[in-house]
């Protein structure tokens, strides 16, 4: 089925097929089709996991994303933070402004450059993501059980290539280990 309507998914390619000859014979219809199927499996993961694993703690995916990069890291830099999780610096603000009300993430200014906030996790932080950890990783097994042990192999290497593509910068700059505080 569909994710946008109750139709059969055949219907629903069908639609989609027509659309594209109709735009025009150079569209690549199967990397439209990949890349599509991608972005609903991540969506369907990422809004099951919210409801399923993260809302008995009352965080979102994303202050999971920022909390999970800070705890991995340690003390790491604002803006480091927010390419980490992928959000904007003023969605990063907002996200930490929550986080520090409820005792989550100790926010301090960086003493060789005052422009700049460096971030941690606190004790009480660490504590509830172990929680949430624990907590995502049955989601985790749960939303691959579908696939065989093989098949899990070969789908974590293909997102591996996938991210070592042409759009590898913008992970690779996010996935650099943070600037330290010294």
């Amino acid at each position: 089925m569909s994710q946008a309507r109750d139709i059969p998914q055949s219907e629903y390619d069908a639609a989609a097929n027509a659309l594209m000859d109709n735009l025009g014979g150079s569209l690549d219809k199967d990397a439209f089709r990949a890349v599509y199927l991608l972005h609903q499996a991540a969506d369907a993961a990422r809004e099951y996991a919210t409801r399923e694993a993260l809302a008995q703690f009352s965080i979102s995916w994303t202050q999971f994303e920022v909390l999970w990069n800070m705890w991995i890291f340690g003390e790491s830099e604002a803006g480091w933070v927010a390419r980490a999780a992928m959000v904007s610096k003023s969605g990063l603000t907002t996200v930490i402004a929550e986080l520090e009300r409820r005792g989550l993430v100790h926010r301090r200014v960086d003493s060789r450059d005052r422009r700049k906030a460096l971030l941690r996790v606190t004790p009480q932080g660490s504590v509830l993501l172990e929680a949430v950890v624990t907590n995502i990783n049955k989601f985790d097994r749960t939303f691959v059980s579908p696939l065989s042990a093989d098949q899990m192999r070969q789908f974590r290497e293909i997102l591996e290539a996938l991210l070592t593509g042409p759009y590898s910068a913008d992970v690779d700059g996010a996935a650099t280990a943070p600037q330290q505080a010294g």
